[in-house]
């Protein structure tokens, strides 16, 4: 167990939500942790994600070192301009309603991932715009959504 058994079960669960719009179109990871591949910005594709970090992996003991690991990370997720915008921002709010159904207790257990609690924060969530590759149009939005990660690693 640890942090890779963790990453790999929040990949699979994201990729497991059905979309409540545009059901044609699932959450594809971005990354699968064996290096290689195209930037999350630079994907043609709504819906691809990946999971980045805040910073690196904490120790969680308060009294000394111990095998419980915090990781801050953030999801992070791209869809394409539409010219109905407000359209776009009803599925990112659905789509983030389902990633925090999809990774609540006890969906997860702690026998066969390490995962002791997840957090998902839409508090301070945002949505960022990246433009075209000459920067004058809007080429897609990018979902960040905070992730609070505490595992056992062995």
């Amino acid at each position: 167990m640890g942090i890779r058994e963790s990453l790999d079960f929040i990949i699979e669960k994201i990729e497991s939500i059905q979309p409540k719009s545009d059901i044609y179109h699932g959450f594809i990871s971005n990354q699968k942790g064996k290096g290689g591949g195209i930037q999350l910005e630079n994907r043609q594709n709504s819906r691809y994600f990946d999971l980045a970090f805040q910073n690196f992996v904490k120790d969680d003991g308060e009294a000394g070192v111990s095998g419980r690991k915090r990781a801050d990370l953030n999801i992070r997720i791209i869809y394409l301009a539409s010219a109905d915008k407000h359209l776009l921002d009803i599925q990112m709010s659905e789509d983030a309603s389902k990633i925090i159904d999809a990774l609540q207790y006890p969906s997860y257990s702690y026998a066969t991932t390490g995962i002791i609690s997840i957090n998902v924060s839409l508090l301070n969530s945002s949505i960022s715009t990246i433009l075209n590759d000459n920067g004058t149009s809007i080429k897609a939005y990018l979902l960040t959504i905070p992730l609070y990660l505490l595992y056992r690693e062995d």
